[in-house]
């Protein structure tokens, strides 16, 4: 551990990362009478892998994100409920579908 600035020595550094608690995990333990609806970004078996993490992390829903929404303004996702189905599909600017996201949530879960 080094406290302060750490001077150049044309050496390569090391950096340890500690891992953080599962934020969503801990929610869904906790959610008591609360909605949790959660995100997953999944590349491969995008909709299977959702659905695990909806039941996993004991969320009433979960927003399916493709790697293509990481650094673009658009964005395309799918919520999925606790059927399983696909509730929602939206696309659009990441503004547009968070606020298609929230009305949903407010209309279906408040």
């Amino acid at each position: 551990r080094i406290n302060g600035k750490i001077g150049k020595t044309g050496s390569a550094l090391t950096i340890e990362l500690v891992e953080t608690i599962d934020v969503l995990a801990e929610l869904g333990k906790q959610k008591g009478h609360r909605w949790v609806v959660g995100f997953a970004l999944e590349s491969q078996d995008a909709h299977f892998n959702a659905v695990g993490k909806l039941y996993r992390k004991n969320c009433d829903a979960i927003v399916l994100n493709r790697p293509t929404a990481i650094g673009s303004d658009q964005n395309e996702i799918e919520l999925i409920d606790q059927s399983e189905n696909v509730a929602l599909h939206i696309s659009g600017s990441k503004l547009d579908v968070a606020q298609q996201l929230i009305a949903w949530i407010d209309t279906h879960l408040g």
